[in-house]
């Protein structure tokens, strides 16, 4: 079993990393052992073949908020720039990603 092998070794070298980082590398590695055990899944935007299968919650202006199964990684960097929080999760586990936006250009009509 390398893959239970590969992800017990990531749980070991997460102790000496800052909580941040070490939740999003604990999901990212759970993730690739789900993949190896049973296969990935498909964009719920795009549809392309996605391999690591986290929940995506996208919180855009208040009260907007939209839910995916799945996102391949491009989509998920749109979802990121559109919105002011994207929280990725996997059971009770989760990374939250908080916004950077820019200013929206002012219309020039």
């Amino acid at each position: 079993m390398k893959v239970l092998q590969e992800y017990l070794e990531a749980l070991a070298e997460c102790a000496s990393i800052a909580p941040p980082q070490r939740q999003e590398r604990l999901l990212l590695s759970y993730a690739e052992l789900r993949f190896q055990r049973k296969g990935g899944g498909r964009c719920a935007i795009c549809q392309t073949t996605v391999r690591h299968v986290l929940r995506v919650r996208a919180e855009r202006e208040p009260g907007v908020v939209l839910e995916y199964a799945c996102l391949c990684h491009r989509c998920l960097q749109a979802e990121r720039a559109l919105s002011t929080r994207v929280v990725l999760s996997l059971g009770q586990a989760q990374v939250t990603y908080h916004g950077n936006l820019p200013a929206l250009l002012p219309d020039v009509n």
